[in-house]
């Protein structure tokens, strides 16, 4: 999202912006990793880093509104929720998967390569199936060059 937000200020040769609110995201990423290290460890370094990068694309966000740079039409606002509904569904099938699974990625087992395969592919399903039911979008939507 925020190569995509990001190119909403370079199409209009502002570089400016996008690297102060990137200046900003360094910053308060290092804080909070400074902040809760001693307590959580090494692991509130991604964490840090996913916060930051989440309030950059929301303050990149907040610039393309303030500045009049894009407008969603009526058919995005609608889609989106669906798209997320979608994500969510499949992270949930994944998660479930990899669990039923999990015994099958054990060091000495020579099949984890299909097993593999098979939750991406059960996962990759179910979020094109929740997609075209929710409304997200339709099979006929997706169209293949010639």
């Amino acid at each position: 999202m925020l190569k995509i937000f990001s190119n909403f200020f370079f199409a209009r040769d502002d570089t400016k912006t996008p690297f102060y609110l990137s200046v900003i995201s360094v910053v308060i990423n290092i804080i909070i990793s400074i902040s809760f290290f001693s307590k959580i460890g090494f692991v509130i370094i991604p964490i840090a880093t996913s916060i930051s990068s989440w309030i950059n694309v929301l303050m990149h966000y907040y610039f393309i509104k303030k500045k009049d740079l894009h407008s969603y039409d009526s058919k995005f606002l609608h889609r989106f929720p669906r798209m997320i509904l979608s994500t969510v569904a499949m992270g949930i099938i994944l998660y479930l998967l990899l669990g039923f699974f999990s015994y099958k990625f054990s060091y000495n087992e020579s099949w984890k390569f299909i097993y593999l395969f098979i939750i991406v592919l059960i996962s990759l399903i179910s979020y094109f199936l929740v997609s075209n039911f929710s409304g997200a979008f339709k099979f006929k939507d997706i169209k293949f060059r010639q």
